[in-house]
């Protein structure tokens, strides 16, 4: 004759978590179905009361015992609430339980603001008219209504509009959470735990780029790396085991919480001991230590979606720039992993440039920005290698090198912002002839803005289809991807994942190459690496094996 949602395990001391007070009329069909189905998911035992029920006027002799045997009500109030006496006797029993036996009233605000209830206006005026003109003999029911109305008002309640901006979802969500809460009081310091332990990894997360760089020439680094892969491995897989967002932690709290906790004393260490180590995050700034040298060389064939940017570039590059400075610097701006030398390479083996310049070379500078050391790179890739270690000898060597020579210097990767330095370097070059160029890579706006001529070419993200393709060419080799159809779907939620990212594309696409079992590629779909920001992705894609663990 009822409804109930079921549960593994009954309650001690009631029969039901939840009874549900509501008005058929106004919300059975779309919000008390929704919160119904999403306590039923959440294994919260609800009695919510069937229209077979409703035997007449009179409340049903099976609801007063419903309620009573309830550890909480959930009363939804809607602008239809005080027109059914049904519901009103059913309130004013709950708030007799809630005197007599504690039962816990969380009143949610439907449709109505609480003060309507609280006054009896609007709606709920219209219907006490009614009441009171019907039940002019037994006014005496009419002032309990009243009263039980007034309380129930002043209860701390949910509303979607000042708690879920008028979202359903969010709201039935917060319900739920109240709900289990209250069931079990540990429910909620266990979910602010699990954040804890999710938050300890994101400030892992962000130091190891400064790591990886260190751990080089450091062994106390290269140990606290192999520690924190440890850790990080067994915390994906204790995430995996309590599938949490899908528990309440009923039934293996205990264990789990121990559990949690020693995985967060472990994670805790690692904190204290990146600070002792001096890790920080070097996100958006120089490097501590030199990074693999670039080269001129690209796969033309490997790169997607920059046709427009190639264009953009070489237009600038190819200006005879009569009325700009000489040489001009075209610098080209964005995060770390754009693909901002690849467009470099692109345009710098592109056959309109190689005709239009006396003179190419190619120099990855890194955090390196020493003016002779550059000078000496630069002589050397036009073939005018030098010996001496005079800046003024190498200075002079320059500026003869390149006198009445047009010429394309690309240099890579620049962090220096010391204007100083800048135009020591830049001098022996102004002696080339017009329309040189010097095409600069960086990924600092700063350094941009000290060293350019001409607006910044800000490198934006792939397009999802972009991101795809390229991902594809990696995670499948030679391979049609549609000959792994159980794959496609999941790779194209991480090629999403990778937010128009080229390096993290191919990174994530090659990792996957020789992985064709479905659960691996769903782990790295599921991984936390996403919870990281979009500029601390790629440092933890040096880390690869990390990237298996499960959120």
């Amino acid at each position: 004759m009822f409804m109930a949602s079921s549960s593994s395990s009954s309650r001690p001391g009631w029969d039901y978590d939840v009874f549900l007070s509501f008005r058929g009329e106004d919300t059975c069909k779309n919000f008390t179905d929704h919160l119904f189905t999403a306590l039923q998911k959440a294994e919260v035992r609800t009695f919510r009361d069937d229209d077979e029920l409703r035997i007449g006027e009179e409340i049903s002799l099976q609801l007063p015992k419903a309620i009573q045997e309830s550890k909480i009500s959930i009363v939804v109030f809607s602008k239809g609430y005080a027109s059914s006496t049904w519901c009103l006797d059913e309130l004013e029993k709950i708030l007799d339980c809630r005197h007599t036996t504690g039962q816990i009233v969380i009143p949610v605000f439907y449709d109505i603001d609480p003060s309507d209830i609280r006054k009896q206006t609007g709606s709920f005026a219209e219907a006490f008219d009614k009441h009171e003109e019907r039940f002019k003999e037994e006014m005496e029911k009419v002032h309990k209504w009243r009263k039980a109305l007034v309380e129930a008002a002043n209860l701390s309640g949910l509303d979607p509009h000042s708690i879920a901006n008028g979202h359903e979802s969010k709201l039935i969500q917060k319900i739920v959470e109240e709900v289990s809460s209250k069931l079990n009081p540990r429910f909620l310091s266990d979910e602010r735990l699990l954040q804890k332990l999710k938050n300890t990894m994101t400030s892992l997360w962000v130091v190891l780029d400064d790591a990886e760089e260190k751990q080089i020439t450091n062994r106390a680094v290269r140990d606290w790396l192999a520690e924190y892969k440890d850790a990080v491995y067994e915390a994906g897989d204790f995430l995996d085991e309590i599938d949490y967002e899908a528990q309440t932690f009923r039934g293996q709290t205990s264990k789990w919480l121990i559990k949690l906790g020693d995985l967060q004393e472990r994670l805790d260490y690692l904190v204290k001991q990146k600070v002792a180590l001096g890790l920080i995050n070097r996100t958006g700034k120089e490097p501590s230590s030199p990074k693999r040298p670039t080269t001129s060389l690209v796969d033309e064939r490997g790169v997607y979606g920059r046709d427009d940017d190639r264009e953009a570039i070489l237009k600038l590059l190819l200006s005879d720039g009569a009325n700009e400075e000489n040489p001009g610097v075209v610098p080209i701006g964005g995060m770390g992993g754009v693909g901002k030398t690849t467009l470099a390479q692109l345009v710098y083996n592109d056959r309109s440039v190689h005709e239009g310049f006396d003179l190419k070379a190619w120099v990855c500078v890194s955090e390196d920005f020493s003016v002779s050391k550059l000078t000496k790179m630069i002589l050397e890739e036009v073939g005018s290698k030098s010996d001496s270690d005079s800046p003024n000898i190498l200075q002079t060597e320059l500026k003869e090198t390149f006198q009445g020579k047009k010429f394309l210097l690309v240099l890579d990767d620049v962090w220096n912002e010391d204007y100083a330095e800048w135009v020591k370097l830049l001098t022996p070059l102004k002696f080339g002839a017009q329309g040189s160029k010097i095409l600069v890579t960086t990924r600092n706006e700063s350094v941009a803005s000290v060293m350019r001529t001409v607006p910044t070419h800000h490198l934006k993200e792939l397009t999802e289809d972009s991101c795809w393709s390229l991902f594809a060419r990696h995670a499948f080799g030679g391979e049609n991807p549609t000959a792994h159809e159980e794959l496609l779907e999941i790779g194209r939620a991480i090629a999403r994942k990778c937010k128009g990212l080229p390096l993290a594309a191919a990174t994530l696409g090659g990792l996957l190459r020789t992985k064709r079992d479905v659960e691996e590629w769903e782990k790295l779909l599921e991984s936390n690496l996403w919870d990281l920001p979009k500029d601390n992705i790629l440092p933890a894609l040096r880390l690869r094996p990390c990237l298996f663990a499960r959120k």
